[in-house]
């Protein structure tokens, strides 16, 4: 749960090569990558169009996935309901609702490279070879 949360958080490693071992990447930054991949889900959430040029309603609209799918996946609740209104049968209160909001407010979507410096390197190096051959195979 800490890693789906804040595997990016808790373990914060690059790809970065030790210079002795070139290519090699170790197995303890392997698992941090992988701990620290458990929080992409959270960038999976909708894409609301309409909302794409106003910055304030995307990012709140981007919040209120990241509450559902946390209180989903790991509450077992359906906790929205709070957001719009409150009612006095509800476990949840508005307040609590908020709480959460603000839990996930410093949160921010990161690209994190899956290859290292040198790998990138290595591609941009042979592209124009990539592009050929792919060039060759369509004709």
């Amino acid at each position: 749960m800490q890693e789906q949360i804040a595997g990016d958080e808790i373990w914060p490693d690059n790809l970065g090569l030790d210079p002795k071992r070139v290519y090699i990447i170790s197995t303890e930054k392997k698992r941090h990558l992988a701990a620290r991949t458990g929080t992409g889900f959270y960038t999976l959430g909708p894409r609301i169009h309409e909302s794409g040029l106003d910055a304030r309603k995307l990012r709140y609209e981007t919040l209120t996935d990241w509450i559902d799918t946390t209180s989903a996946v790991f509450r077992d609740l359906i906790i929205s309901c709070p957001r719009y209104h409150k009612h006095d049968f509800n476990p949840i209160i508005q307040r609590d609702w908020y709480v959460m909001q603000a839990i996930f407010s410093t949160a921010r979507e990161v690209e994190l490279p899956l290859l290292t410096a040198m790998e990138i390197a290595d591609w941009k190096q042979h592209y124009p070879r990539v592009v050929a051959v792919d060039e060759a195979r369509r004709a």
